[in-house]
């Protein structure tokens, strides 16, 4: 059984109340700090970043990320953005890059919905 200690609060002495709050205030992500990373985000390469690797997606040529496409066989779309190159990394680089663009949002979203329920 998993402890929601957010809904568990009012059964704790004040005390520990004001150690857990304190606590939180400490690793808490502040709203500045979720905009700037929102910002960045933004600010990126628009649409979806998948991973092109060698040997997996494709038969031959570099390893790369792709932008703003559905999916991986959306290569001909007029609206795809340039393509990503990493000089170095590995593959599992690349196709940690280009989920980060989507990974990204999610995570805020997620943060600012746990941060509502704690208000």
């Amino acid at each position: 059984m998993k402890l929601d200690i957010i809904n568990a609060m009012h059964l704790l002495p004040e005390h520990a109340v004001k150690l857990f709050n304190d606590y939180l205030a400490k690793i808490n992500m502040t709203e500045s700090e979720l905009n700037e990373i929102e910002s960045r985000l933004n600010n990126s390469t628009k649409g979806t970043w998948i991973p092109m690797i060698e040997g997996i997606t494709h038969e031959s040529g570099s390893d790369f990320i792709m932008t703003n496409v559905s999916n991986r066989d959306d290569y001909k779309n007029s609206e795809r953005g340039q393509d990503i190159e990493l000089n170095g990394g590995t593959k599992d680089d690349i196709i940690f890059i280009a989920n980060a663009k989507q990974d990204i949002q999610k995570m805020i979203n997620e943060i600012r919905k746990l941060k509502n329920k704690t208000e």
